[in-house]
């Protein structure tokens, strides 16, 4: 009865590529060179082709979506790209610098690597994988062309090794016919659409008068893929024109929420916080909109959120102090190592502004503060709480032309009196909550 099954299988697959290759063949050149041209734009603006080095891509043969144009500007960045050969029934892998010159028709007529002319690759050197196939749906199942080749080597990958499918839209299916040989890919992009399983953490970005840097800082986060949360403080410069004049893609959202007035940083995180808890975001990574945080940063909380999951991920500017003012440092350390004694967690940065907070801290702490001092509140009752809260080392850009909200004489002031609040507060709170 199973080899029955299997047999079936296999004519619903040859059936399958025969229909979608027809379909693919009839699409006009120019029309699958515009096509082409858009996924590869979507493909450039993931953090996966951002953060790769080694990349396996594949040559276009006939129909296929234009991978030239990928290869092509993936040299200009100085990625290095691996392209398969077949050999004895199995890919070999070569690292090529100029596909003109490096290659040539391999016994299926794809344009394949010369050995003699490339350096071999290894398939652990691999950072992020392109496959081909003849179609694919939306559970991330693929139909290839029926040699197998892909289907032997990928599992041959380094666990943390994303999978990519490039095709038409046309390819995409409601559902394919599968082996238990077969191999899912992580994530799809097409001429209109990715799909894949994102994370669902947020970026919140509290601003006020930061009409200098928002543009990049708002272009440098899209590359992540996340939704957007922008709290405008009741911003008087041009803040909220640019924002609104900001091109909003359709995936990620770009959610402005505006104060009329100034209320302060902590009321507009506090704004954020319960606009993510509302709408079931798992978390939300802060970061000022200033641009003294290092948005390619941003890689480094979300792995640490998805591994180690934990309730609080704290950036520490203490690992690169370079560029720092003095009184700056003396006063971060000095306010770092009282609220980490108060709080009973090691806390390495407590004015840091770029952090990750969880589904459950958004939820379960009740912040009072208004300014910034709500931050280190956040992490005294974070504490309190015994969540699990995360230092990771950040770096800090420091403008010549920047000019800091925080007001040292004020905010100090502010500082010390939360300090004395919270030896109050310490007692009625663990009387009034339970770990969760």
């Amino acid at each position: 009865m199973a080899s029955t099954v299997n047999i079936k299988t296999l004519e619903q697959k040859q059936n399958l590529r025969k229909l979608i290759q027809d379909k693919r063949n009839a699409i006009p050149a120019e029309e699958r060179n515009n096509k082409s041209r858009k996924a590869a734009e979507k493909f450039f603006f993931t953090k996966d082709y951002v953060e790769a080095v080694n990349i396996l891509l594949y040559f276009p043969f006939r129909s296929e979506i234009d991978t030239t144009i990928i290869i092509k500007k993936a040299l200009r960045d100085r990625k290095k790209i691996i392209l398969p050969r077949v050999w004895h029934k199995n890919l070999d892998l070569y690292y090529i610098e100029n596909y003109e010159h490096q290659l040539k028709k391999g016994s299926y007529g794809i344009m394949e690597p010369v050995p003699e002319l490339c350096k071999p690759a290894e398939i652990s050197e691999i950072d992020l994988a392109i496959v081909p196939g003849v179609c694919f749906d939306k559970n991330f199942n693929r139909l290839g062309y029926g040699g197998g080749f892909y289907d032997k080597l990928l599992p041959l990958l380094n666990n943390n090794v994303k999978k990519i499918a490039l095709c038409f839209e046309m390819q995409m299916l409601p559902e394919i016919p599968i082996s238990n040989y077969d191999i899912k890919v992580d994530e799809i992009i097409t001429e209109s659409n990715i799909y894949g399983a994102k994370t669902n953490i947020a970026i919140l970005i509290p601003a006020f008068n930061e009409g200098k840097y928002i543009k990049n800082v708002l272009s440098e986060c899209l590359l992540y893929r996340l939704d957007l949360i922008i709290i405008d403080d009741g911003s008087t410069d041009n803040t909220i024109e640019i924002i609104e004049k900001f091109p909003k893609p359709v995936e990620p959202k770009i959610i402005l929420i505006r104060h009329q007035l100034n209320k302060g940083k902590g009321e507009a995180l506090k704004t954020g916080f319960n606009f993510a808890a509302k709408n079931n975001y798992s978390g939300v990574i802060t970061l000022d909109g200033d641009g003294q945080h290092k948005v390619s940063e941003i890689k480094d909380f979300i792995r640490m959120a998805e591994n180690e999951n934990p309730d609080v991920i704290v950036g520490s500017r203490f690992k690169n102090t370079k560029g720092m003012p003095f009184i700056r440092l003396a006063t971060n350390f000095v306010t770092s190592w009282l609220i980490s004694a108060i709080a009973g967690k090691k806390i390495d940065d407590v004015q840091s502004g770029f952090r990750y907070v969880s589904i459950r801290a958004l939820k379960n702490i009740n912040l009072e503060t208004k300014n910034f001092d709500t931050e280190p509140e956040m992490l005294l009752k974070a504490g309190w709480l015994n969540y699990i809260i995360k230092n990771i080392p950040i770096s800090t850009i420091y403008h010549k032309d920047f000019v800091s909200h925080v007001n040292p004489i004020k905010d100090t002031i502010k500082f010390f009196k939360l300090v004395f609040r919270s030896l109050k507060w310490k007692k009625s709170f663990k009387r009034s909550h339970t770990t969760l």
